[in-house]
């Protein structure tokens, strides 16, 4: 008997399977982190390790949109950390993204929705300026720099899915990709904006909502994601966002692995006996 895939009547919408991996997927390639929150925490599907809470841990909540998401509430570096999670080299052409519903727009401080660096060495961060303006930048020995920005302000309690590229153009200029998509309405933003910074390698870590050094986070965040030396083209992530939990969440007959749902449970417990 032939199996049908039966389409998700809504792909902006969370879509209640198991998490799990798709190498046929155009954002697998290079893909070295991938994590959804799950119990207060979060877990790196690619080898199911957990992150660890940097200060103050972020509380576990069911998102009406999302289901399962961490609440963080502005603490300073209350973001989970991964140390040794990504290559320890400079991130020259890569791909970052997140699902989020922010509770604010970063027009009172920096809020961080990803960084790629857990120590006081150099990394990507991905989140929002204290203008409220979405921005790309690097933190530099515990000080941002270097933003490049698309002119986009987000819309307190809206959930989005923001994914970008970035692509070493040549020298010290980047380009970046952007897509930002809002969630309960299907619309769509598109960006490529161009900037100049000096770029050196970073530790290794990667922060799910937060940084270690400056910046917090603020809202709830259902999944981030990191690729190495992998960028894709606008198109690319247009056609992404049709489908944005497909990345975290593929149709079982498409995924190499899922996280069992006994995998989860055990993350779950494990937090319940902290």
């Amino acid at each position: 008997m032939s199996r049908v895939i039966l389409p998700f009547k809504n792909k902006l919408v969370y879509p209640g399977t198991s998490p799990g991996f798709d190498p046929s997927h155009p954002a697998s390639k290079g893909c070295v982190w991938s994590a959804i929150a799950v119990g207060g925490t979060a877990i790196n599907i690619c080898n199911a390790k957990i992150g660890s809470v940097i200060s103050s841990a972020p509380t576990a909540v069911i998102d009406s949109h999302f289901g399962m998401a961490d609440k963080f509430t502005g603490v300073f570096s209350n973001g989970i950390q991964f140390t040794s999670a990504i290559p320890a080299v400079t991130q020259n052409n890569c791909t970052m993204a997140c699902i989020i519903r922010p509770a604010d727009n970063g027009a009172t401080g920096t809020r961080m929705y990803i960084a790629t660096a857990t120590s006081a060495t150099q990394g990507w961060w991905m989140g929002t300026t204290g203008t409220g303006s979405i921005s790309l930048g690097l933190f530099v020995a515990g000080a941002l720099s270097s933003n490049i920005a698309p002119n986009f302000i987000p819309i307190v309690g809206t959930p989005y899915f923001i994914a970008l590229s970035i692509i070493n153009t040549s020298g010290s200029t980047y380009t970046t990709n952007w897509v930002i998509k809002e969630l309960n309405t299907g619309k769509l933003y598109t960006y490529s904006v161009s900037g100049s910074t000096t770029l050196a390698a970073s530790d290794g870590g990667v922060v799910f909502a937060g940084s270690v050094y400056i910046g917090d986070c603020f809202g709830n965040m259902a999944t981030n994601m990191f690729t190495d030396k992998v960028a894709l083209s606008l198109p690319e992530l247009v056609k992404w966002s049709e489908d944005p939990w497909s990345f975290w969440y593929p149709h079982p007959d498409l995924a190499l692995f899922t996280l069992s749902k006994a995998a989860i449970a055990d993350v779950l417990m494990a937090q319940i006996l902290l």
